[in-house]
């Protein structure tokens, strides 16, 4: 009977170490993501949406500064890495690893009620916060089973 639970025990080990690792979504080169580009200018066009490929770059060029408006800052949400330039220049080139939108945020000059947010503390990195990690709950999933399974075999070798 102990033999058996250990090998039960392993076979669960091993199935659960193969799912965690074709569960690990390495990028593939067919794979495209969703690209929202919005702005808070009020008389701008509505957002547009686009795509781009797996790999491939998406460059922004935030519109020229006028009387009425200031560009301030680009801000983008998803997972995505700076390629160049910076979230302040007006002028940004990013590689997206996966669906992002971005903001461009602009200044009114001429009504002082602005919409525009505050540009806050500036963020030099060059990619974006990494987020969703979750190996550690796998390895927990599959610790747990086995604390369960080798209870199981005390009872019943008892």
């Amino acid at each position: 009977m102990k033999k058996i639970l250990a090998i039960l025990t392993a076979l669960v080990f091993v199935f659960s170490m193969a799912t965690m690792a074709s569960a690990a979504g390495s990028p593939s080169g067919d794979k495209t993501y969703k690209v929202t580009i919005t702005t808070n200018k009020k008389d701008s066009a509505k957002p547009s949406y686009k795509s781009v490929k797996n790999g491939d770059t998406l460059e922004l060029t935030a519109d020229e500064d006028t009387d009425e408006y200031a560009f301030v800052r680009w801000e983008i949400t998803g997972d995505y890495e700076i390629v160049s330039g910076d979230l302040e220049s007006s002028d940004l080139v990013i590689k997206p690893l996966g669906d992002v939108t971005v903001k461009a945020v602009y200044a009114d000059l001429v009504d002082d009620d602005s919409d525009a947010d505050d540009p806050g503390e500036k963020n030099d990195s060059s990619k974006s916060p990494k987020t969703g990690d979750v190996w550690f709950l796998y390895l927990g999933g599959i610790f747990a089973a086995s604390v369960v399974v080798a209870g199981t075999a005390k009872k019943l070798a008892k």
